[in-house]
C-alpha cells in the first residue's frame, strides 16, 4: 500500500513540474530567429560548401545537393522574412533567379549555384540562420537538387579558411555600403558597439536601396 501511495505522489510531482515549470519555460523560449551578423562569420562546419551566390550547400551520400541561404543575408533582412523559391518547373539553370527573400519592391534575389533538377523545396527551414545546424538532415536547407556536372562546380566553391575570408571580406563591403546609404538618407540608424551591422537593417530602407544592394552584391 505504501508503494502505491509513493507512486501516486511521484506522478503528481512529475505532472505538476511539467505544467508549472517545464511547459511555461518552453512557451517562453523564442523561435529561431536572426543571429548577429558577426555570428555568420564563423568557420563553416565540415561538409559545408559556400558559393559566391551567397548560398551554401552540402552533398548527400546519394549525390544530391542541399542548398540554403547564407545566414548573413537572412540577418540583414531580419524577421519575419518571406522566402520564395523560383524554380517551379522542376529544373534550374546555373545563374538564373533561384531564391527570393522579401516581397514586392523590397526583396533580394539569389541566383542558382548549379544546374540541375529540383527534387524538393521548403519555404521554412529549421534553424535556418545558424551554421551549426546546417549539416543536420533537417537543417537549414531550402532546396534539394540533383545537380549536373557537379564535379566541375566543386573546385569553384569555398570551404574552411577560404570561405571564412570571403565572408569577412563581404561583411566589410556590406558594412561600408550600408554606412554610406545611412548617411545619404540621413537615417538615425547607428551601428552597434564595435561597428557591427544591426540585425534587420535592410527593413529600414525603401525599395531603391534594396535594389542598390542587389546590384552591388547579388548580381550574376
Amino acid at each position: 500500500m505504501l508503494g502505491v501511495i509513493c507512486a501516486v505522489i511521484a506522478i503528481v510531482v512529475i505532472t505538476a513540474h511539467h505544467f508549472l515549470i517545464e511547459r511555461p519555460r518552453h512557451r517562453a523560449e523564442p523561435p529561431p530567429g536572426p543571429i548577429p551578423l558577426s555570428a555568420a562569420m564563423g568557420r563553416l562546419p565540415k561538409g559545408i560548401f559556400l558559393q559566391s551566390t551567397y548560398t551554401w550547400s552540402t552533398i548527400r551520400a546519394s549525390g544530391e545537393l542541399l542548398v540554403g541561404v547564407h545566414p548573413i543575408l537572412l540577418s540583414l533582412v531580419g524577421a519575419p522574412h518571406k522566402l520564395e523559391l523560383l524554380a517551379h518547373n522542376g529544373r534550374v539553370e546555373k545563374g538564373e533567379p533561384f531564391i527570393r527573400i522579401g516581397e514586392a519592391d523590397r526583396c533580394l534575389t539569389l541566383h542558382s549555384p548549379v544546374t540541375g533538377r529540383v527534387l524538393a523545396q521548403r519555404h521554412v527551414a529549421k534553424d535556418e540562420m545558424r551554421w551549426d545546424s546546417m549539416t543536420e538532415e533537417d537543417g537549414g536547407w531550402l532546396c534539394r537538387i540533383r545537380p549536373e556536372n557537379m564535379a566541375e562546380e566543386i573546385p569553384t566553391w569555398m570551404i574552411a579558411d577560404r570561405a571564412l575570408e570571403w565572408t569577412k571580406r563581404k561583411y566589410g563591403e556590406i558594412r561600408d555600403h550600408l554606412l554610406k546609404a545611412v548617411a545619404e538618407r540621413e537615417l538615425t540608424l547607428t551601428m552597434a558597439d564595435g561597428g557591427e551591422i544591426p540585425v534587420g537593417i535592410l527593413a529600414e530602407f525603401d525599395g531603391s536601396e534594396w535594389q542598390a544592394f542587389q546590384d552591388a552584391f547579388l548580381h550574376t
